[in-house]
């Protein structure tokens, strides 16, 4: 089977015409089973579904045709958009995040007199006679 999904195809659109292709193969006396008709159907997936391709294998879910269509169609919803490629948005704050404790410090004295270190007392040194 040559039948190549083309980028702008719609998942839905590819999968009936794929399964319109199996049918027809069927009626004429193939004999396909339905993992040999998942394998077939993801050989013929265009690039954008390589991670669910990878996901799949890793998985080897049992589906019928009609609900790997709704698979590759919620794939595609997720990944509408962003090129299939992961995307992470960080947010950093602009400047640091004010510290509780130095407010209270510094609210420890207002409205009184700035607290002022008074000098350490100097012992006068008596000298010996």
């Amino acid at each position: 089977m040559n039948c190549k999904q083309k980028v702008e195809t719609p998942i839905k659109e590819h999968m009936m015409t794929v399964m319109a292709y199996l049918s027809e193969a069927q009626a004429n006396g193939a004999e396909i089973d339905a993992a040999t008709q998942l394998v077939m159907v993801s050989q013929t997936l265009s690039k954008d579904f390589d991670l669910f391709q990878a996901s799949y294998n890793l998985n080897r879910k049992e589906m019928s045709l009609t609900e790997l269509m709704k698979e590759l169609q919620a794939f595609k919803n997720i990944f509408r958009g962003s090129g299939s490629k992961a995307e992470a948005n960080l947010a950093e704050p602009s400047s640091p995040a004010p510290n509780p404790k130095r407010k209270k410090e510094k609210g420890k004295n207002k409205g009184n007199k700035p607290a002022v270190n008074a000098p350490a007392s100097k012992k006068s040194k008596k000298t010996k006679k």
